[in-house]
């Protein structure tokens, strides 16, 4: 039987087409697709960065008064004082005793004062003590204090003035004294004696030699009283050396420049040099 002629038309129909979208998926530009990298098991996400640290803020000095009287208000004995004692605040875990070993400082001036104005038989007034304290220097690490003192005995001439220093140390929890600023064995003695007689000879009157070099001679005891500055070390050294005349007293200061070689580490780490 001869086929049919419509399924035969059909069959070719599609034949074509089929032919057609061979033809269309050759001309199609493909893409290919990127593999996909995997992390290793072990990889973790970067951390994002850390905000900023905040630095520690520099203590502040408050001046608590040690105030006091006799009963008499004038004649012999009789006395009245008026003492700033520096005491630190926000100066973290040490504050207390470093706060301590100022006011025990302090309380020995006035009692000194007191026993000495108890004594004095002479004169129509009364015996005067007065401390200002002020702060020099204040950091996170460092803190640096004066107090200056005018004591006025019934009797006396003139007034006698002295200094107290606290630099105190808030990483260590103490109050410096000289020797704590130099390694052991050091000539920093010898560069503060120096110091010391070329600044005085230039600025005080000829007088007694002996005397004058006894005081700056290389000895600890002459430069207890010291400040450690910004960028010097100011010594305060004892009212004898006072120019007539005057109640100030007389500052010799030395660059931590020439010091810095005999330095304990420290110390140089505190100062920031």
């Amino acid at each position: 039987m001869a086929p049919d002629h419509r399924t035969a038309g059909r069959l070719l129909l599609l034949l074509a087409g089929m032919a057609l979208a061979l033809a269309g998926c050759e001309a199609t530009d493909v893409q290919p697709i990127a593999p996909v990298t995997e992390l290793p098991a072990t990889a973790t996400p970067s951390p994002s960065p850390a905000g900023p640290t905040s630095s520690p803020s520099p203590p502040t000095v408050r001046m608590d008064a040690l105030k006091g009287a006799s009963t008499a208000t004038a004649g012999p004995g009789s006395y009245r004082y008026q003492v700033d004692v520096p005491q630190l605040e926000g100066a973290g875990p040490h504050a207390r005793s470093i706060d301590n070993v100022i006011r025990g400082s302090m309380q020995r001036i006035v009692d000194g004062f007191t026993e000495l104005a108890r004594d004095t038989p002479t004169g129509t007034t009364a015996s005067q003590l007065t401390c200002t304290g002020r702060p020099v220097r204040l950091t996170p690490r460092l803190a640096v204090v004066r107090v200056d003192c005018a004591q006025q005995l019934a009797g006396a001439g003139a007034a006698d003035a002295s200094t107290r220093a606290f630099n105190c140390d808030l990483t260590g929890g103490r109050v410096l004294a000289l020797q704590d600023l130099f390694s052991g064995g050091s000539a920093y003695l010898d560069v503060l004696s120096a110091a010391a007689r070329t600044q005085l000879r230039a600025r005080l009157p000829a007088g007694d030699d002996r005397t004058f070099d006894d005081g700056t001679s290389p000895v600890a005891d002459n430069f207890r009283t010291f400040l450690l500055d910004g960028k010097e070390l100011i010594v305060v050294l004892p009212s004898r050396y006072r120019p007539i005349g005057t109640a100030a007293l007389v500052e010799v200061t030395v660059p931590y420049g020439d010091l810095k070689p005999y330095l304990a580490r420290t110390v140089s780490d505190l100062l920031g040099i």
